[in-house]
């Protein structure tokens, strides 16, 4: 006597071919989160130096309305070697500008910045720096070999 198999009609179960293409569309869902990611993170960070450096120019304003009468000795240009001053005997001029320089160079990537001063009280500051998202329509300065810079100028009167 022969034994027989009574199952269910049709096919249960998924086919290679439907599993693939789940995964394929999975991937491509989780690639599509990572550049998304990818893309916010770069911009809170660009974000992040346009607020320092915004910081950064009122903190000197304040300064030098503060030592108004040795506004003059604030300036200086891009690319300047700024001595190091510990303390403010003599004025605070040079020691503002010293500690100020400093501090752009170790926040912002490839900071640099300049003071222009004129002789009617106007006073000129741009802080320049790296900026990998920095675009033609917005605050571009210039173009440093390959990298893109970012800048941004306050200026005031004292």
């Amino acid at each position: 006597m022969g034994t027989k198999f009574v199952g269910k009609s049709g096919v249960s179960g998924l086919t290679l071919v439907e599993v693939l293409v789940a995964l394929l569309i999975l991937s491509a869902g989780v690639a599509g989160v990572a550049a998304t990611q990818t893309v916010g993170l770069r911009t809170v960070q660009s974000s992040y130096f346009r607020t320092q450096a915004d910081f950064m120019l009122r903190e000197m304003a304040d300064r030098i309305r503060a030592n108004a009468d040795q506004r003059d000795l604030y300036a200086f240009g891009f690319g300047a070697a700024l001595p190091v001053i510990n303390d403010c005997i003599g004025g605070c001029a040079g020691y503002d500008s010293a500690q100020w320089l400093n501090n752009i160079q170790n926040t912002l990537p490839l900071g640099d910045a300049s003071i222009q001063v004129d002789g009617t009280g106007q006073v000129v500051m741009t802080i320049l720096w790296q900026d990998k998202i920095a675009t033609n329509g917005a605050s571009f300065c210039a173009n440093n070999g390959n990298n893109l810079m970012y800048c941004m100028t306050l200026k005031i009167e004292t």
